[in-house]
């Protein structure tokens, strides 16, 4: 039930991320300040002597370099073992568009692959994304806007047949509140509220299953607490509802440096995420 909990905390957090509306990719971490890098490590949470420490790190960690525009130059993944296993580099044009993320796989200290994703813009606007594996070309993403908003993304593949598309069907200041994601396999709708541009409640839904998730926010926009309800249509299969909190603790520049993960309705702690944030001496 732990790892449950642990897998529930993951997705609200990367879903905090990369639903925020933001002009530079310092506020999608929720940081600001010249930041030159940030690193990621998470570990269950034990109770040692009444005090909440850090256990076994639970997954692999991430360290993050901006430039001073507060834009992603680098990323790096390292496993529990401190291996790198990922490595991706971003570069832009003048205007701060993203132009090409160029990436690299390692195994036993080796390249496995490397990746690359080329972006072009029409109108100002992202019009195709082409990615390649080992310089072959995997798959086109085409991006279709309607009223100056994104409507629809569609990739295909290197023989121009479709794999999937995704339609955002409307907005609400500039944020999508519903999206319908299809293939060949499945349809799925999430529907999104907002309170002062940040993601409050996301229902998804596909045919056979049904998901909630909410989340509070502090004055920063950081979740405080969210939950998670969910069931299989035509099973037995329910989940009983999540609710998780989180505390955080900051440094002297008042962005968060440690987030303790809890179960609410045991009171039980979860995990323990540390962030180093290193800052530019200008």
């Amino acid at each position: 039930m732990k790892f449950k909990f642990l897998l529930f905390a993951l997705i609200v957090m990367a879903i905090c991320s990369c639903t925020q509306t933001s002009q530079t990719d310092l506020s999608k971490h929720n940081i600001s300040g010249n930041i030159y890098s940030v690193s990621y490590k998470e570990y269950e949470a034990n109770i040692v002597d009444g005090s909440i420490v850090p256990g076994e790190q639970m997954r692999n960690s991430t360290t993050i370099y901006f430039d001073q525009d507060g834009m992603v130059l680098e990323s790096n993944t390292h496993n529990r073992r401190g291996y790198l296993m990922n490595k991706s580099i971003y570069s832009y044009s003048e205007d701060l568009k993203i132009d090409k993320i160029s990436a690299v796989t390692f195994r036993n200290g080796s390249i496995q692959d490397t990746y690359e994703a080329k972006y072009s813009y029409k109108d100002n606007e992202l019009d195709i994304i082409r990615e390649y594996r080992n310089e072959e070309l995997l798959m086109l993403k085409k991006h279709i806007y309607t009223d100056g908003n994104l409507s629809k993304v569609s990739s295909y593949d290197k023989n121009d047949e479709l794999i999937d598309y995704t339609e955002y069907k409307s907005y609400a200041d500039n944020n999508p509140t519903e999206i319908v994601y299809v293939n060949n396999v499945e349809e799925k709708t999430t529907k999104i509220k907002y309170n002062n541009g940040l993601w409050v409640e996301m229902v998804i839904t596909t045919p056979q299953d049904y998901s909630k998730i909410s989340v509070e926010r502090d004055k920063n926009g950081l979740p405080v607490k969210s939950s998670q309800c969910a069931f299989t249509v035509g099973e037995e299969y329910v989940f009983s509802p999540y609710y998780l909190g989180y505390k955080y603790e900051y440094d002297q520049n008042g962005n968060w440096i440690r987030r303790i993960t809890t179960d609410i309705t045991t009171d039980t702690p979860i995990s323990i995420t540390e962030r180093n944030i290193e800052y530019y001496n200008l």
